[in-house]
């Protein structure tokens, strides 16, 4: 049961994941842009949300953010990071990531 608390445990959860990581975004110094998000299931049936975000700020600011992205508490997976310099204080990453959603059988 514990383990259950890294997992979404359905996708209404993922509004809860949208908000954590909204909050970490001021407090890392970056903007946060939530592009998308979708369900999906993959080919093995796990059931998963896909999100892709825009996070904004200084070079060092974006490295650290996506670092921890990477250690959020919930099974997941970055797909795709795209970092570019917009200016030399300004940088842009794309991440695209997915976040397990547990499905309890009925």
């Amino acid at each position: 049961a514990e383990l259950s608390g890294y997992f979404l445990e359905q996708e209404g959860d993922s509004i809860d994941f949208l908000s954590h990581v909204e909050r970490l975004a001021p407090e890392a110094g970056v903007e946060l842009q939530t592009n998308s998000l979708q369900s999906m299931t993959d080919e093995s049936g796990d059931d998963w949300i896909d999100v892709s975000f825009l996070i904004s700020g200084s070079e060092q600011r974006v490295r650290t953010f996506i670092q921890v992205m990477e250690n959020l508490p919930y099974v997941s997976q970055i797909d795709s990071i795209d970092l570019t310099a917009r200016s030399q204080t300004q940088w842009q990453a794309q991440l695209g990531m997915r976040v397990r959603v547990l499905a309890y059988d009925e």
